[in-house]
């Protein structure tokens, strides 16, 4: 299968602050419900279904805007609500839980030691560095 992507210049860049961490619902940090943190690294259709059905989230799986490709969770329309679901999932159970439940299913998390300052500092900054390029030649590279 091939696949092609298609970028419109004349559109605006897709919202990379959402969350901690920023875009991808799946491959970010996320706080757990003892305020621990954990990374989790579930890219990829394997990893993603097993991750969303680990967690009791099959409707996002079946839900008509996803249709079971759990690519279309990254896309703009779909991450803020996919995003949401998520967090709430990890939000619901302790990290010693979610590090059991998620790595018995392959996908590779692990602590981490972020702090809400850290986190808050990436979303304010647009990018977890702090970084902001300002090359007017985007995407032209």
């Amino acid at each position: 299968m091939i696949n092609s992507l298609h970028v419109d210049p004349e559109l605006p860049d897709p919202p990379t602050t959402v969350g901690p961490m920023r875009r991808h619902p799946t491959y970010r940090h996320f706080e757990c419900a003892d305020g621990l943190w954990i990374s989790l690294g579930a890219l990829g259709p394997k990893f993603e279904t097993n991750l969303l059905r680990s967690l009791g989230l099959d409707e996002i799986l079946i839900d008509p805007r996803i249709q079971g490709v759990t690519a279309k969770a990254a896309l703009p329309e779909n991450l803020p609500w996919c995003s949401e679901l998520i967090t709430g999932a990890f939000a619901s159970r302790s990290r010693p839980e979610l590090l059991d439940l998620i790595t018995a299913v392959g996908i590779p998390c692990g602590p981490s030691e972020l702090s809400e300052g850290l986190v808050q500092q990436g979303a304010d900054s647009g990018n977890r560095h702090g970084y902001r390029p300002s090359a007017p030649y985007r995407g032209t590279r």
